[in-house]
């Protein structure tokens, strides 16, 4: 092999060998468990209320 061979394949494999690191964690982390929502639902009008848009006819 050349002296120009041996240092392309030299920086190939440091390159590839470079790749093999582990580099953070190999699995899937645990979901973090979501904080319950205090929100009470706001309840519907009832049917007791009066509609301010109708017309009165008995005028």
């Amino acid at each position: 092999m050349t002296r120009v061979n041996q240092m392309a394949f030299g920086l190939g494999l440091v390159l590839l060998l470079a790749g093999c690191g582990v580099k953070g964690p190999l699995y899937l982390p645990t979901p973090e468990p979501q904080p319950e929502s205090t929100l009470e639902p706001t309840p519907m009008p009832t049917a007791d209320v009066t509609n301010n848009n109708e017309t009165d006819q008995s005028k």
